[in-house]
């Protein structure tokens, strides 16, 4: 865990994630993972305790608000799931007998009901690695946080549905301060793995609340040793690393950090269309509206 130009705690599993964070922390500076004042709570949406209970158990409110958001692209996405369609074919001597045109004099009285399923377009038996780099600068809004959540949210949903198997890995990337860097930090854990049934509200807590970073995150790279949080400014300073996009494994689609000039996640309708493109670049052929 310690080499000298990165330093990184993979989880086995959200819960043990979970375990780590929820350890006594020492640094009390602004933003830091258990301080509690009305600028904090705001900007990582709750308490340390609150963010907790929803990584526990979910955030069904904002599975809720995600799916009034995204309700567009599954309208679209709709459109390709598998469709039965009855039909009816005439039979010379068995099936159903139809009455009326019996009494009509129609030789042709037999049928037989047939459902038939078209298939959604595009193979259905593909996988896709999802790597979300949860990293926000400090500036980045609550509001973007979950706009680009949201997306993220709404683009594995779309997939499983679609028949595909999704995996999704969270995990925050960070360069250190001063002389001799860069060096890089890395907190990575699988929430969702391949041929898991997908707790949505979980997954939205990971993905689209900002306590996971800024208060989860936060506190795992608090329990670093103490010569690695200097050099990272984990230490005693307010800062948690700069942002940067150092993951070896980036899965089939990569999300980078977001920072605060970053404009595509502050406008609901280019989320939307981003989503929409991943969705034909996995070989998902969407009807035109």
């Amino acid at each position: 865990m310690n080499k000298p130009n990165k330093a990184a705690i993979v989880y086995d599993s959200l819960n043990e994630w979970l375990e780590h964070a929820d350890q006594y922390s020492d640094k009390t500076g602004r933003g830091a993972s258990h301080r509690e004042d009305d600028y904090t709570n705001q900007w990582a949406g709750g308490t340390f305790a609150e963010c907790l209970n929803l990584a526990r158990n979910g955030w069904p409110e904002g599975y809720d608000a995600i799916k009034q958001a995204t309700q567009a692209i599954f309208q679209r996405v709709a459109m390709r799931l598998p469709v039965q369609e009855t039909q009816w074919h005439e039979v010379p001597t068995a099936g159903c007998l139809d009455i009326g045109r019996l009494m009509e004099g129609d030789p042709n009285a037999w049928i037989e009901q047939v459902t038939t399923e078209e298939v959604s377009s595009g193979p259905s038996n593909k996988t896709c690695r999802i790597v979300a780099n949860i990293t926000t600068s400090c500036t980045v809004s609550t509001h973007t946080v979950f706009t680009r959540g949201a997306a993220i949210v709404a683009l594995g949903e779309a997939l499983e549905l679609l028949g595909r198997s999704v995996e999704i890995t969270i995990g925050q990337c960070v360069a250190g301060y001063g002389e001799g860097m860069p060096k890089v930090s890395e907190v990575r854990c699988t929430v969702k793995p391949f041929h898991s049934r997908a707790n949505w509200p979980l997954l939205s807590f990971c993905l689209a609340h900002p306590g996971m970073q800024r208060r989860l995150v936060f506190a795992s790279q608090e329990t670093f040793p103490q010569d690695v949080r200097r050099a990272f400014g984990f230490h005693t300073s307010e800062g948690y690393g700069r942002p940067t996009d150092g993951f070896t494994d980036t899965g089939d689609l990569y999300l980078p950090a977001a920072t605060g000039w970053d404009k595509q996640w502050q406008n609901a309708e280019v989320a939307e269309q981003w989503v929409l493109e991943e969705l034909q670049r996995q070989g998902v052929v969407l009807r035109a509206d």
